[in-house]
C-alpha cells in the first residue's frame, strides 16, 4: 500500500520558499545597514579631521611668517582660508546628518526583515505541527489496521485450529 500523499504539502513548500525569501531579504538589510554603518563612521571621522584642520588654521592666523613678519594680505588669505574651511564643514555636518538618517531607516528596514521572517517562521511552524500531527494519526490508523488484521488471522488460525482438532 502506497504512503498517503499529505494534502498541504503545496502549502508546506510555499511556506518553506517564504521563510528562506525572509532570511535572505533579512541577510540584504543586514548587509545594507553595515554598509550604511560604515559610511556613517567614514564621514564622521572626515569631519573630525576637518573639525582639527579648522581648529589648526583658526590657531595659525596671527601667526608670523618665516621672516616674522605678518602682513595684513596673510591675514585675510588665512580668515578666507578658514571661512571656505568652515563652509566644508557645514556640509561634512550635513552629509553626517543624511547618512544618520539612513542609517536609521536601513536599521529599521533590520526591524521589518526581523519581524517578517518571525511572522513566516510560525506560518511555517503551524503547517509542519498539522502535517505531524497528520502523520501520528496516519501511524494510529495504520496500527490499528494492523491490529485487526492480526486478530483476523489469529482468529482464522485458530477456527483452523479447531477445526482439525474436531476433525480427529
Amino acid at each position: 500500500m502506497s504512503k498517503p500523499k499529505y494534502r498541504l504539502q503545496t502549502v508546506l513548500e510555499l511556506r518553506e520558499r517564504e521563510r528562506d525569501a525572509a532570511q535572505e531579504a533579512l541577510a540584504q538589510r543586514l548587509a545594507e545597514e553595515e554598509r550604511e554603518r560604515r559610511r556613517l563612521a567614514e564621514l564622521e571621522a572626515e569631519l573630525a579631521a576637518g573639525e582639527a584642520e579648522l581648529a589648526a588654521r583658526r590657531d595659525a592666523i596671527y601667526e608670523p611668517e618665516a621672516g616674522g613678519t605678518l602682513a595684513v594680505a596673510t591675514i585675510d588669505r588665512r580668515r578666507a582660508e578658514v571661512k571656505y574651511l568652515e563652509g566644508v564643514q557645514q556640509r561634512r555636518r550635513d552629509e553626517v546628518a543624511r547618512q544618520a538618517e539612513a542609517v536609521d531607516s536601513a536599521a529599521s528596514a533590520v526591524t521589518a526583515a526581523r519581524e517578517a521572517l518571525v511572522a513566516a517562521a510560525q506560518a511555517l511552524t503551524a503547517i509542519e505541527k498539522h502535517r505531524d500531527k497528520w502523520r501520528e494519526e496516519l501511524l494510529v490508523e495504520e496500527r490499528r489496521k494492523e491490529e485487526q488484521l492480526i486478530g483476523e488471522i489469529s482468529a482464522a488460525n485458530f477456527a483452523a485450529a479447531r477445526r482439525e482438532g474436531e476433525g480427529r
